[in-house]
C-alpha cells in the first residue's frame, strides 16, 4: 500500500489494490492496510495521497481504522480529510477512559484549528461511567454506542460463529445510521458554508 500511495499516479494505483467484497457488484470495497504498527512509518509521507484517494470516493462510506493513537507515527495527514473521526473509548472505569485524555489532546495539537470541536466525537464501547459523564470529562461528545461483546466481535473476525441478531449486530446498525445521518449534515453545513464565502459575479 505504501508503493501505491506514493507512486506517480497513486489514485489509479489505490484502486487496484481494493478487494471487492462483494464482486461484482462493487458495494462492499477493502483496502488491506497495515498488519503492525511499526509498518506505519512506511506510510509517514502517503497518508495525504490516501485521504485524497479516499475523499473521491463521495457515493460511498469510507471507514479507515486508524489504530491507536499512542502508537509511533498516527496518520494525522489522513484523520485531517475526514468528516468525522470516532474516538473508541471503553467506559468501564476511570482507568479505561484516562488514556483518551492525552488522544484528545494530541488531537488538538497536531490537527487543523476548530477540527477537535466540529469533526471528532465518541463512540463508547460497553457499559461503566456515564456517557454524558465521559463527554464532560473529554470535551467531546458521544456520536454511538456499542456492547462490549467479545464473542460476535470475534465470530466477525473470523474467529467462530456469530448470531445476526447479537447485541453487537443490533446496536452497530442503529450507531450506523447516527453516523451516516451527522456525516450527512456536516457535509451540508461545509456546502453552504462554501456557498455564502464565495465571491458573486460581477457583470460588467
Amino acid at each position: 500500500m505504501a508503493t501505491a500511495a506514493g507512486g506517480a499516479g497513486p489514485h489509479a494505483e489505490l484502486a487496484g489494490n481494493l478487494i471487492d467484497l462483494d464482486a461484482p457488484r462493487q458495494q462492499r470495497m477493502a483496502l488491506p492496510g497495515l498488519t503492525e504498527p511499526a509498518q506505519a512509518a512506511t506510510l509517514s509521507l502517503a497518508w495525504t495521497s490516501l485521504g485524497e484517494f479516499f475523499a473521491r470516493m463521495t457515493t460511498q462510506l469510507v471507514i479507515a481504522d486508524c489504530g491507536r493513537l499512542s502508537a509511533a507515527h498516527p496518520p494525522w495527514a489522513l484523520l485531517a480529510q475526514a468528516d468525522l473521526v470516532l474516538l473508541a473509548v471503553r467506559p468501564h472505569s476511570l482507568r479505561t477512559v484516562s488514556p483518551a485524555v492525552s488522544a484528545v489532546t494530541a488531537m488538538r495539537r497536531q490537527l487543523p484549528a476548530g477540527f477537535v470541536e466540529n469533526s471528532l466525537g465518541l463512540l463508547l464501547i460497553g457499559g461503566g461511567i456515564a456517557g454524558r459523564e465521559v463527554s464532560r470529562h473529554l470535551g467531546v461528545p458521544v456520536v454511538a454506542g456499542l456492547p462490549w461483546d467479545p464473542a460476535t466481535a470475534g465470530a466477525l473476525c473470523g474467529d467462530g460463529r456469530g448470531r445476526r441478531r447479537a447485541a453487537l449486530m443490533r446496536k452497530s446498525a442503529a450507531a450506523y445510521e447516527n453516523v451516516t445521518s451527522l456525516i450527512a449534515a456536516r457535509r451540508m453545513d461545509s456546502a453552504l458554508s462554501r456557498r455564502d464565502t464565495e465571491p458573486l459575479p460581477v457583470m460588467p
